[in-house]
């Protein structure tokens, strides 16, 4: 109050007077008169886990070289759409994993992917543009991401990236960008199933590309492979190099370009 005799605090709904030297605190009385419109509520009745709905999010899509057909990302599931007639059709035919970063071949006659299964983690698959059951090419399992094939067809260029937090960190150790020819991918292992800590054939066959980088993709030729890299002053910075990480270079930078593609 004005003259320091006494703090007005609020409690329980209620204004309260207490002496600054203490005491028992005494309630203010007091009673507002308002008047107030009351609106009718606006209410949309919405149906929970309906049978159809419209798909609003695609992901990655990539449109084949002749622009028939685009492939696509939409409820963790690979989609196939007729350019003319807008006929949408699964590209594969399991329900065991979820699928995740299609790319296209340079011919637009495969698509590789990423599949995705919280227990067995991720592994790199390939499938017709007509459709079927996917093919696995990685070696290993792992935390794949952002498959291209090379336009000669020879050479599968991926990023493993690390788990923890909601992933698992199982496979986690060995990360970067890596090249893997397909001949040697595409053999299937010979024997017994492979465990988690045991590398097939094409695991050899695995080269480092970079340890640094995100989205590898090619540009005409299929010796280099192009990334983007962190620079200074949080730039992003396009760089290519050989499929041996050898002969880098640098093309170009932007502080505010968030992706570069040749």
């Amino acid at each position: 109050t004005p003259d320091d005799s006494a703090i007005v605090i609020w409690a329980g709904g209620k204004l309260h007077r207490v002496p600054a030297r203490g005491g028992p605190s005494v309630e203010i009385p007091f009673h507002v008169v308002d008047q107030r419109a009351v609106s009718k509520a606006v209410r949309s009745p919405v149906e929970v886990a309906p049978a159809k709905f419209d798909v609003k999010l695609l992901r990655w899509p990539q449109l084949t070289p002749d622009g028939s057909k685009v492939v696509y990302t939409a409820l963790g599931k690979l989609y196939v759409r007729d350019m003319a007639s807008g006929q949408v059709r699964r590209l594969t035919t399991q329900n065991d994993h979820h699928e995740f970063y299609p790319s296209l071949s340079r011919d637009g006659k495969q698509v590789v992917y990423v599949a995705w299964d919280d227990a067995e983690l991720g592994s790199i698959r390939v499938v017709p543009i007509g459709g079927g059951e996917g093919k696995t090419l990685s070696p290993h399992p792992g935390h794949y991401v952002e498959p291209v094939i090379s336009p000669d067809g020879k050479t599968l260029v991926y990023r493993r990236a690390s788990g923890g937090g909601l992933f698992s960190p199982r496979w986690s150790r060995d990360t970067g960008v890596f090249a893997l020819p397909l001949d040697l991918a595409s053999k299937p292992k010979r024997g017994r199933k492979a465990d988690a800590g045991a590398a097939s054939d094409s695991s050899a066959a695995e080269v480092l590309v970079s340890r640094s980088g995100v989205t590898p993709h090619f540009g005409a030729a299929s010796d280099r492979v192009f990334l983007v890299e962190d620079g200074d002053d949080e730039a992003g910075v396009l760089v290519s190099m050989e499929l041996d990480g050898n002969q880098r270079r640098e093309h170009a930078q932007s502080k505010r370009g968030e992706e570069f593609q040749v």
